[in-house]
């Protein structure tokens, strides 16, 4: 008998398409920042740099997991994708109108001038409850639409972030409500477009999902929001300890570091179905390939990045980015470990081992809290590129040692 055919050429095409969405998304993701930064000013862009920090961890908080417990579950018990899907939507609502009001609250306790305007601009985050709704077209890698609607998001966030700048605005919280709009328009775009191509069953499916999704969700969520804070720590302790001018140093280099890492993170996403239901031998075969494909990646991007600096920092941001290529280059590294720690999560993921992932980032975070408590009052945004490269390496590590116990 013949062996089945190899599903990494269809994660190589499907990561293709997202990649070619996602660099349209970036262009304008990043085209946005640029606008942003120039129309507000150094001080200005550091405070909305540190509320789209804020907006990540609450983004995470809204999803908690649903999805990718969601998607699993579709790929391997595909009559029951349903009901996965409404839970996943029915949490989403709830914990969304939590987040927004979690974004006033922030705004007030750290001296907004405006925090209703702030909350204002967390009210996107409902649309979060409408991202379930696209998990087939994840579960049949047809990531055509997904990619698309993507680009059109952060098409519309450009658009709408350019009519702010042109019109003179230069209040941050609408600049961040400009962010969230794309973020609907691509979650909207893509439900729509799950909806058109879904096929309609003959008889309805059968009631009495598994249970445990929730449970699921929670552990696999808490993980991903531990990983949020995490990645966003820095904002906070540079927030906090060195002020709006270092944010805006740390995240123009940084932001361009977290678009770059969606490439590992979308190549995973279309592996999640193939690694859940593929045998432990396969799942490592397809790993292996995934990580060098990826290390290759980061090395290539890495190399780019740090040779230059400068002139790419103030192409994208003007007078903002010119002093910010010091923190940049020592960014260079986290990079170079989240494009291969992508993989080990998703594969923890794949493997149900949602317990082990919420106790290395809980690791994470507290090693990640422990280094900016150290490094950033004394060298501001040098410190928190530092505080994220260390990071990255511990979580890398403990995945990989993860994987290698337990039930492959």
């Amino acid at each position: 008998m013949s062996a089945p055919p190899s599903p990494f050429p269809s994660i190589v095409r499907a990561t293709g398409v997202q990649v070619a969405g996602h660099l349209a998304s970036a262009i304008a993701t990043l085209a946005s920042l640029g606008i942003a930064a120039r129309a507000l000013g150094t001080e200005g862009f550091g405070r909305y740099t540190f509320f789209l920090a804020a907006f990540a961890v609450l983004a995470a908080l809204v999803d908690f997991g649903t999805m990718g417990a969601a998607i699993r579950r579709a790929a391997a018990l595909p009559a029951h994708a349903a009901q996965a899907v409404g839970a996943a939507v029915r949490f989403r609502l709830l914990l969304a109108g939590a987040g927004v009001l979690a974004a006033g609250l922030l705004a007030r306790a750290s001296g907004e001038p405006r925090p209703a305007a702030v909350a204002l601009a967390a009210t996107p985050l409902l649309g979060h409850a409408l991202a379930p709704l696209s998990i087939p077209l994840h579960v049949g890698l047809r990531f055509g639409p997904v990619a698309a609607s993507r680009a059109l998001g952060s098409l519309s966030g450009l658009l709408f972030a350019g009519a702010l700048a042109a019109s003179g605005v230069r209040d941050p919280a609408l600049f961040l409500l400009a962010a969230g709009t794309g973020s609907v328009v691509s979650n909207a775009s893509a439900a729509v477009a799950a909806r058109r191509g879904a096929e309609r069953p003959d008889r309805p499916a059968p009631a009495g999902a598994p249970g445990g999704f929730l449970r699921e969700s929670a552990a696999l969520g808490a993980g991903t929001l531990l990983r949020q804070v995490v990645a966003n720590l820095d904002s906070f302790f540079l927030r906090a300890s060195a002020g709006p001018s270092a944010l805006a140093r740390f995240n123009a280099p940084y932001r361009l570091l977290l678009a770059s890492c969606a490439v590992p993170g979308y190549a995973c996403a279309a592996a999640l179905p193939a690694l859940a239901r593929a045998v432990p031998s396969d799942r490592r075969a397809l790993e292996a390939r995934l990580a060098r494909g990826l290390l290759a990646l980061a090395a290539a991007g890495g190399t780019v990045a740090a040779v230059l600096a400068v002139p790419i920092l103030r192409l994208l941001y003007g007078e903002v980015g010119g002093a910010a290529a010091p923190a940049m280059r020592l960014l260079v590294p986290a990079g170079l470990l989240a494009f291969p720690g992508n993989l080990f999560v998703v594969g923890l993921v794949a493997r149900n081992r949602s317990t082990a992932l919420l106790k290395i980032s809980a690791a994470g975070l507290v090693l990640r809290a422990a280094l900016d408590a150290w490094l950033v009052p004394a060298l501001a945004d040098r410190g928190a590129a530092i505080a994220a490269a260390a990071t990255e390496g511990f979580v890398l590590a403990a995945c990989a040692a993860a994987r290698g116990r337990g039930t492959r």
